[in-house]
Formats: structure tokens, C-alpha cells, sequence
């Protein structure tokens, strides 16, 4: 439920790993929507050794991220993923000098806060559902702009000047 709850987070969320994500560890930074890591990042899902079976909702984000062969891989064997690893195998979106990681994970997030909040939740929302549902059950959408952030938007652009999105 608590890894329900933070995938389930209507803002953007950002996983900073520095050490090992292992088992739940590695269950919950998956559940971010985004991770940056550092050199000291290692991540794995060593459960056969200890006979704990995976969820099929976990397996699914393992499998969305790192395809069927490579986490059948990572599970069988029990491997445990270098941070240089997990982010060629894109487990991390950046890698950073642990010495950046909390520098780098606020600026991150300062940027995403000057996006458009409705773009932002849309594309949270259209995710979520690409990765949880089949193709015949996506629900397109009416509208492909907020009527609100979009009028700001496109006068930012002409004015040549950053948006000013209100958050609602």
C-alpha cells in the first residue's frame, strides 16, 4: 500500500539514491517517477535466496523499464545492478557525484515546478494508464491543451519570456 500510495502521488515525484535499493528498497524507487542516483547507487531484487515471490504489479514496472529478458535476469540470478549499470539499463535517470545528488534532485524539481501543473498531471495520468492498461482500453482525450495554462504558454513563447503557471 505504501508504494501504491507513492506511485499513486498526483505531483511528480523524485527518488535520490545513494547507497543500495534493494528488495523494497528497489520496489519503491521504482515507484518514483523519477530517480537520480549516485555512484554508491546499487540496485536488485536478490529474493531467490530468501523465497519471496514478486507482485505482479512490481514485476510489471520491472519489466517496463528494463524489458522481459533482462529482469527475468536480474531476478534468477539475483544480481545486483553498479550505479553505472542501472542507469545504462535506465533503473536511474541521471547519475550523478554524490557530492550533486541533492543540488541536482532540487533542481530537478525547481524546473519541473515552473512547467504547467495541468501538462504535468496529464502526463503522469497518461503514463500511468499506457503502463497499466492495454491499447484497446486507452481513453483518448478530447482537449490536448488546459484552458487556462495553454492561453499563458503560448503568450510566454511570443513574449519570449519563461510561463508564468498559477498552480491550481
Amino acid at each position: 500500500d505504501t508504494i501504491s500510495y507513492f506511485e499513486n502521488l498526483p505531483l511528480p515525484t523524485i527518488g535520490v539514491i545513494n547507497g543500495p535499493a534493494m528488495g523494497a528498497g528497489l520496489e519503491l524507487a521504482l515507484a518514483c517517477d523519477l530517480r537520480i542516483g549516485s555512484e554508491h547507487a546499487q540496485m536488485g531484487i536478490p529474493v531467490g535466496n530468501l523465497g519471496i515471490t514478486l507482485n505482479n504489479k512490481f514485476a510489471h514496472r520491472l519489466v517496463s523499464i528494463l524489458g522481459p529478458s533482462v529482469t527475468k535476469e536480474l531476478v534468477y540470478t539475483g544480481r545486483i545492478f553498479t550505479a553505472e549499470e542501472a542507469y545504462e539499463k535506465g533503473l536511474l535517470n541521471r547519475l550523478v557525484p554524490s557530492n550533486k545528488l541533492n543540488r541536482t534532485s532540487i533542481e530537478m524539481a525547481k524546473l519541473i515546478a515552473t512547467q504547467s501543473p495541468a501538462s504535468v498531471r496529464a502526463i503522469k495520468k497518461s503514463v500511468a494508464e499506457s503502463i497499466n492498461s492495454t491499447p484497446e482500453l486507452w481513453k483518448g482525450s478530447s482537449s490536448f491543451v488546459d484552458p487556462i495554462d495553454f492561453p499563458e504558454g503560448v503568450k510566454a513563447f511570443v513574449e519570449k519570456r519563461k510561463p508564468n503557471f498559477k498552480n491550481r
